[in-house]
């Protein structure tokens, strides 16, 4: 037990698997256990899941990362961080109405319609800092207000996942500001509920939780929940609110030179802001930071790590089998297949990641995935790196209007989340922005964020600033190859004439007309 603070546990709630993780205040994770689960796709548009999914996955995760450690007896507190913008709709009691509507959800493009009509979009942008789009929760507390009447009238509160997993923990309901400023419903200037929004878009306000900040202690653990995990009565129960706020300062983005990647299943894009800060044109967020008082820049791709498992499930077949051969991940041999193309080159191909939508910078939910540039001397490493390189062009398209927006360049790029193991992965990156690529000592940058916010809120810590000095750490720097750089400029300016062509002369939508027929669309 070093410096004698003991052990913080985190919970945190993604899309597809959950985690619990101790950490000492050194940053040093203890001990960690993790289930996967999976979502219910109802069709391309609906994704849905049990929430109780997520209560039985994260008390099993609990129980594990306790018979595994020695640290029982001295955790400190429990923080927990989610998904956001999911929304689960319970009765008085807490009990869930239905399953939840995830994020990644598109099912309220009726729904943001209706929005549009009745208060300007941006107005909504620059109250809030979203865009209008099913992507957020709004849309979706609509949709069942339009669809299923009577689960909204019976409805107490919709609450998000990080807070559903505290009302289970602790009997408190309470949202924190990172997960209110994901609802659009939510004025990140003022810090509170819109009045105005809730009025016009036909929402009743006291259906949603009290707001609280980030680090606040919403309650304690209960004891059903001490018996079922062996955790020790009367540990306190903080909220650490949204996911991406948390990885932001468990990248270290504190200062606006500085972004953060965090690229799993799909990648998110942060930086610093002392300003709330928006984009004249809609294509890029803003969100309240964990940090007090600040915000967040933000833009999310929604398909990125997860092309790369559709690539390998799909097309690499042959990796799977030798992965369990040479006792290597399947990533780690599809890598190898384009490490050995030398001397460093693009692919030649032009990959648009949009296969399940297109968020920043285009906001088109009808938008879908291509292959450009085929010919016959194609080849299967091409088609593998032509899937890295899109989804770190995509994220440069962001990066730039971070700049635009803020006015300050950006000379450093931190990166985190699963995708970042491959060394492979992190120097196209780096090829790509033409910066300097820092990866972390520890990935699961939002679990050490979580983790700092709750050392910080019980007195390890100063603030922040000097948690994030002593306990962000940096593992590797890649530099970047300027002269591929210059041809990546290129191939990203013709990658945004092709999205712009099929976007303008409507073949997204015609696609979804003759090529998806038989799907449900909205």
């Amino acid at each position: 037990m070093k410096g004698g603070y003991g052990v913080l546990a985190v919970l945190d709630v993604g899309t597809t698997g959950c985690k619990t993780s101790l950490f000492d205040e050194e940053g040093n994770m203890e001990n960690t256990s993790s289930r996967e689960y999976d979502n219910v796709y109802l069709s391309p548009t609906r994704v849905e899941q049990n929430p109780e999914v997520w209560v039985e996955s994260l008390l099993m995760t609990m129980r594990d990362c306790l018979k595994k450690s020695s640290e029982a007896e001295n955790i400190r507190a429990v923080i927990v961080t989610s998904q956001r913008a999911t929304v689960i709709p319970v009765d008085r009691k807490g009990k869930p109405l239905r399953n939840a509507i995830l994020w990644l959800d598109k099912r309220g493009l009726k729904e943001c319609e209706f929005i549009r009509s009745r208060i300007d979009e941006r107005t909504i942008y620059r109250k809030t800092g979203l865009r209008v789009d099913p992507y957020f929760s709004a849309p979706k507390i609509l949709w069942i207000k339009n669809n299923q009447p009577s689960i909204y009238d019976n409805t107490s509160k919709f609450l998000t996942v990080h807070d559903y997993i505290i009302y289970n923990l602790t009997g408190e309901i309470a949202t924190d500001q990172t997960q209110a400023s994901r609802t659009m419903l939510f004025n990140i200037d003022d810090r509170r509920w819109d009045d105005e929004i809730f009025e016009e878009i036909e929402i009743d306000q006291d259906k949603v939780p009290e707001t609280v900040v980030t680090g606040t202690e919403v309650g304690e653990l209960k004891r059903e929940i001490c018996e079922k995990t062996g955790f020790p009565q009367g540990i306190p129960v903080l909220a650490g609110g949204g996911d991406q706020q948390s990885a932001a300062i468990g990248l270290g983005v504190i200062r606006e030179d500085r972004v953060g990647v965090t690229t799993g299943g799909g990648s998110f894009i942060v930086t610093h802001s002392d300003r709330s800060l928006r984009d004249k044109e809609m294509r890029v967020l803003c969100s309240v930071s964990a940090m007090p008082d600040k915000w967040i820049l933000e833009a999310g791709i929604f398909t990125a790590g997860s092309i790369y498992k559709w690539f390998k499930d799909e097309v690499g077949k042959i990796e799977t089998v030798l992965s369990k051969v040479f006792d290597m991940r399947p990533y780690e041999i599809l890598d190898m297949e384009v490490r050995i193309d030398w001397p460093r080159r693009p692919s030649g191909l032009i990959l648009l990641p949009h296969f399940a939508g297109s968020a920043a910078p285009y906001w088109n939910p009808l938008a879908k995935g291509v292959i450009f540039n085929l010919t016959l001397h194609t080849t299967r490493r091409d088609l593998i790196k032509a899937v890295l390189e899109a989804i770190c062009l995509e994220i440069k398209k962001n990066m730039r209007i971070f700049e635009e927006v803020s006015g300050k360049l950006i000379r450093e790029v931190y990166v985190g989340g699963g995708a970042s193991k491959s060394d492979l992965f992190n120097q196209i990156q780096a090829d790509v922005y033409g910066k300097p690529v820092m990866k972390t000592s520890n990935i699961e940058t939002a679990s050490l964020g979580a983790a700092m916010i709750g050392w910080t809120k019980l007195g390890a810590y100063r603030d922040l600033n000097d948690c994030i000095s002593k306990v962000v750490r940096i593992d590797s720097k890649v530099y970047p190859d300027y002269d591929l750089t210059k041809r990546y400029e290129a191939i990203m300016e013709v990658s945004e004439e092709l999205y712009h062509a099929l976007h303008e002369r409507g073949l997204y939508k015609r696609a979804l007309e003759v090529l998806d027929r038989g799907s449900e669309a909205c």
